[in-house]
């Protein structure tokens, strides 16, 4: 599903301006995915000439505007001063840097409830309404926004809470199967053959799965 949303980004590079939401709930893997996806659409971009970089933010870390832009300029490397300037002020910077050395960007805010609890539906609406103030430039930045669930944009206003929502990607929680099918996996290389049986990782995800309180 990331892979056709962001399609239009390997396809006409700057053609349109894209924004993903990933909504589920803790260790269903929203995170290694995005993380992974990024890493996958950089090869294939790498393969077409076309410079595109993945950055990845945690906003319970970096929680205010100031501070996610300031991270996309230094994961970026653009030789752009994060201090004296505004938020705009080194997003404007960073838009012209990307522009000169014609590379695209896909910025991943992970844990993006923080965020929105810190700053607000105001700073969240500039970061997605850039564009609508320069509509003629190539749109080189794009967006996943990752949540534990959607109810957090009820906080912002119907407008940009619609811009967002317009490309959700729903992360269900693991059903017992998936989840046995994963310990299985990790059991294999964590530890000798005979050390734990299947049986018990089948209590386990028995118990995990369970809808009675553990």
């Amino acid at each position: 599903m990331l892979a056709e949303i962001f399609k239009p980004l390997i396809a006409s590079p700057g053609s349109v301006f894209i924004r993903a939401i990933i909504v589920g709930g803790v260790g269903v893997g929203k995170t290694v995915t995005a993380k992974v996806f990024g890493r996958e659409i950089r090869r294939i971009a790498s393969e077409k000439d076309l410079d595109l970089r993945y950055v990845h933010i945690n906003c319970h870390r970096d929680r205010t505007l100031y501070e996610v832009v300031s991270e996309v300029v230094r994961q970026i490397g653009a030789p752009i001063p994060v201090r004296g300037l505004s938020p705009r002020e080194m997003l404007l910077a960073l838009l012209n840097y990307l522009e000169k050395h014609e590379i695209y960007v896909i910025v991943a805010l992970d844990e993006f409830n923080y965020f929105v609890a810190t700053e607000g539906s105001e700073a969240v609406y500039f970061l997605i309404r850039i564009y609508d103030e320069y509509s003629e430039v190539k749109k080189r930045l794009s967006y996943i926004f990752i949540s534990r669930n959607a109810s957090v944009l009820s906080m912002l206003d119907p407008t940009t809470e619609s811009y967002i929502l317009r490309h959700m990607i729903t992360f269900e929680p693991y059903t017992s199967d998936e989840l046995y099918d994963i310990l299985i996996y990790r059991r294999d290389l964590a530890f000798y053959e005979g050390t734990v049986d299947d049986e018990i990782l089948r209590y386990i995800c028995l118990l995990y799965t369970s809808p009675s309180p553990r």
